[in-house]
């Protein structure tokens, strides 16, 4: 059974124009949620949400799957769980993995490690 990652990324940000690209400590605030995942053995595929061109590069650089946003699901009312659930369901649609758990990490977590995600998926396991 595979442990898989979403993250959800829309282009619109009320508050912080485009805040999931803008740098933060040297590198675009997506890139750190994907650094703690990609260090992890377990995640065996981490995909990105998102319905922005510019999220899609910066993921797909750093050899992330995409998984095409729909409209209604990038608005400022839209739930990122929503998103989640369309993600969901574009696996399943598009693969036969047995899944096991599905980590959702925000692109504004910068603070997050890998330490954090395997201790989450630890306490799941065992729970």
């Amino acid at each position: 059974m595979k442990v898989l990652a979403i993250i959800p990324s829309r282009k619109g940000s009320k508050r912080i124009p485009k805040k999931n690209i803008k740098h933060f400590l040297g590198k675009p605030m997506i890139e750190w949620p994907i650094r703690a995942l990609k260090k992890l053995q377990i995640i065996s595929d981490i995909y990105i949400s998102t319905d922005s061109d510019e999220i899609k590069k910066i993921a797909m650089n750093n050899g992330l799957k995409n998984i095409e946003r729909p409209k209604e699901l990038a608005t400022n009312e839209a739930l990122a769980e929503d998103a989640f659930a369309h993600g969901y369901r574009e696996i399943k649609k598009n693969s036969n993995q047995e899944i096991e758990f599905i980590v959702l990490l925000f692109c504004n977590g910068a603070c997050i490690t890998p330490g954090i995600i395997d201790k989450g998926i630890e306490l799941l396991r065992n729970d």
